[in-house]
């Protein structure tokens, strides 16, 4: 029985499939009504609601680029050592930042006290103004990196966009806070050539 197929198949000619136009448009038609992203599963769901309504990028460069165009000398530039700081080593040079360090958050230690960060540059930088960047952060950790910098003194700007944000203090009178219970989690700036 072999050898009769063989014998069959030896006269045909071998003709490329298309699929027709309408097998195309019917694919179509399932893919939109839902029919058939249920049939592919979690990663064709997951692709198609992201077609239907894509994703929005965060907006890193656009906080640099009005942070470098407002920066002055003396100022001081801070930039989240977590989410911003591949924003900031990429985009930095491009729209003119110029230096900047990171501003790491860590439990306190004996290396990293735990005292209020803005208190500690009111005391001990001459910087006129502090800058801080962040993307890609929570709620409360932009919270705890503007607690701490409050202290350094007014918030006098603040630029959101998609996932970033920008705020600078500038050097002033800070009111005193009673029962302060100090801050949960010590910052300390890095020189961003040393973090990978």
């Amino acid at each position: 029985a072999a050898d009769d197929d063989a014998d069959d198949d030896a006269g045909r000619v071998a003709v490329p499939v298309r699929v027709p136009a309408l097998a195309v448009a019917a694919v179509a038609v399932l893919l939109a009504a839902g029919e058939l992203v249920e049939l592919a599963g979690p990663p064709v769901r997951k692709a198609a609601a992201q077609a239907a309504t894509p994703r929005e990028q965060e907006e890193s460069r656009t906080v640099l680029a009005a942070v470098a165009a407002q920066r002055r000398p003396g100022d001081l530039v801070l930039v989240d050592g977590g989410g911003a700081r591949q924003a900031a080593a990429y985009y930095g040079p491009r729209v003119g930042l110029g230096e900047y360090a990171l501003l790491m958050r860590n439990l306190p230690s004996s290396t990293c006290p735990r005292t209020w960060y803005g208190d500690v540059l009111r005391r001990s930088s001459l910087a006129p103004r502090v800058w801080f960047v962040s993307s890609h952060l929570t709620a409360g950790a932009v919270a705890q990196y503007t607690q701490h910098l409050s202290r350094f003194g007014p918030q006098t700007w603040q630029l959101t966009a998609t996932g970033a944000v920008a705020y600078r203090w500038d050097r002033g009178p800070v009111p005193a806070v009673a029962d302060d219970p100090g801050p949960q989690r010590c910052l300390r700036a890095v020189d961003p050539s040393g973090v990978r």
